[in-house]
């Protein structure tokens, strides 16, 4: 199988894509602590530095989703971690936009209710950075918590969708 990596331009930081034929497989900002051991890890290998046509249907909706326009990715996805992992991320992907949960709350809805912190484990292993919106967890006691590419960018994303939301919402008279 081949895979492709892109560098991909957005206002909150340049973000690194990798997709194969048909999906991403990793989405992440390029300054993301976490960026370097999941390419080790998960992409051992050579791969094609170009887009795609599934790499130029990302492009297009994260410019709409940072423009405040995109509500949620309908690119395609490969998840690829192990099984916790991946229950912790179909989780996340039921958290909607401009909603916050937190990692105690997602841990009771992974059915692991005292595990919050394997969750949030899960949640830094996250490899699709806003298509699995990790940075809507926060903390228990309201603070951002961590996020890979650094709580500055998490606490914008999280004023991004706030303010999208605002902008869509109903004017009472």
């Amino acid at each position: 199988m081949t895979f492709y990596q892109y560098d991909i331009d957005t206002k909150f930081g340049q973000m690194l894509a990798i997709a194969n034929e048909s999906k991403i497989c990793l989405l992440e900002f390029k300054n993301s602590k976490n960026l370097q051991q999941k390419l080790t890890k998960y992409f051992a290998f050579e791969m094609q530095k170009s887009s795609t046509e599934v790499i130029e249907k990302l492009q297009d909706e994260l410019n709409r989703y940072f423009d405040g326009n995109l509500r949620e990715f309908s690119t395609p996805i490969e998840l690829r971690g192990s099984a916790f992992q991946n229950k912790v991320w179909k989780e996340l992907l039921k958290i909607k936009f401009g909603q916050k949960t937190t990692y105690r709350e997602l841990a009771t809805l992974c059915d692991m209710p005292k595990s919050y912190r394997a969750v949030a484990n899960a949640n830094a292993a996250n490899m699709l950075a806003l298509i699995v919106p990790c940075h809507r967890v926060i903390a228990s006691d309201g603070s951002l918590g961590g996020y890979a590419g650094g709580v500055e960018i998490k606490s914008k994303l999280i004023e991004l969708e706030h303010k999208a939301n605002e902008a869509l919402a109903p004017i009472s008279s």
